[in-house]
């Protein structure tokens, strides 16, 4: 063969084979979506619709799928109010919501019905959609605004949780007992400490309430038959605020333009009289009802309805204003039973359960 041919021949093949061969390398980059909570129906806002039809009580969730919370919103047959949170869990099947266990549901059109969990085929619920925003927790129960918070110190000392107080500027007279001792204390709330004391006329809890423009302390046991006291400032002596014996007294208050007195019961019971006068029954509660009931103004009243505060009037008939929660900075505020006005400053008691304290809260209405 012409070597001269053979060269030509093998000469794609050296150049082929000293060529050195390319790597290519392919990257994979990974996006982190952020989770997306599931687009189930139970999502939105429902109204429970009544199996009776008389029952004028209305209730609401707002299943809201932003936060995952469930905010129940009810109403008691007077009008008083409920607000109360639990987290919401489920899947295109079953759902729990309202600290109940997990049920089935099915959703059509706009009504939703739950099931009963244990028993198959038993409705437990009926509800009906709401347009998002109608009704919101916000609106349902508004925070008070509170502008002062006094912290109660612990060692020794024990509560009265469930009876008025009184206010005097900055300056609150509260009943305390200290290593088993009753006593009415003058508490400084600028800097919560204790200016004053004396012993409690007997071994007991009282009803408090402080007359500003007389510098009159009124007081009385909250337990048992008694006419109730008053006395000029912390440590003067006793007489009568009622001439005749009232029983079981949790709140003393006063209307400061016409001077009328209001003492209210631990059974919703509202006696009305004048200083060192007779007191007869204004009004009586029937049903569930605010305690510690004062007399705030213009006709209205304030009282503790399920640890939130009601604004309310009773004539013509009883109506609910406005009902309040306290959110202080730490934790939710579950009111006590016990608050105080002087028609234009309220202050109130809260429990706080993130740090296992006892506060009085200077607060304001919205």
């Amino acid at each position: 063969m012409n070597t001269k041919l053979l060269f030509v021949a093998l000469l794609p093949l050296f150049i082929l084979g000293g060529c050195t061969k390319e790597t290519t390398e392919t990257k994979t980059t990974t996006v982190n979506k952020a989770y997306e909570t599931p687009a189930y129906p139970f999502w939105g806002l429902w109204q429970v619709i009544n199996s009776d039809p008389s029952d004028t009580s209305k209730s609401y969730f707002q299943l809201n799928k932003e936060t995952g919370y469930c905010a129940e919103m009810s109403t008691e047959d007077n009008g008083l109010r409920r607000l109360e949170y639990s987290t919401i869990s489920g899947d295109d099947k079953l759902v729990r919501f309202a600290w109940n266990a997990y049920a089935p549901y099915t959703v059509m059109g706009d009504t939703m019905v739950v099931y009963n969990g244990w028993t198959p085929g038993t409705i437990e619920a009926r509800l009906k959609r709401v347009p998002d925003g109608t009704i919101t927790p916000e609106a349902w129960m508004p925070n008070m605004n509170f502008v002062r918070k006094v912290t109660i110190p612990y060692a020794g000392f024990s509560f009265n949780t469930n009876s008025s107080f009184g206010i005097d500027g900055d300056f609150l007279y509260v009943n305390h007992r200290f290593n088993g001792t009753y006593k009415f204390y003058k508490l400084n709330t600028l800097n919560g400490m204790y200016v004053d004391s004396v012993n409690a006329p007997f071994t007991s809890y009282y009803a408090m309430h402080y007359k500003g423009s007389s510098n009159k302390l009124y007081h009385t046991r909250y337990s048992g038959t008694y006419n109730m006291l008053q006395r000029v400032g912390l440590m003067g002596a006793n007489s009568n605020l009622s001439s005749n014996s009232l029983g079981s007294i949790r709140a003393i208050s006063t209307n400061g333009a016409s001077g009328t007195v209001y003492a209210t019961t631990s059974n919703g019971q509202i006696y009305s009289g004048s200083e060192g006068g007779n007191f007869s029954s204004l009004y009586s509660f029937t049903g569930q009802y605010p305690r510690c009931i004062v007399y705030y103004k213009s006709d209205q009243f304030l009282g503790v309805y399920n640890g939130t505060l009601v604004l309310f009037e009773i004539s013509p008939n009883f109506k609910i204003i406005k009902q309040y929660k306290l959110v202080d900075e730490n934790a939710n505020g579950y009111l006590s039973e016990s608050i105080a006005t002087n028609g234009n400053d309220i202050w109130v008691m809260a429990y706080n359960n993130s740090s296992n304290s006892y506060s009085y809260y200077k607060v304001t209405l919205p």
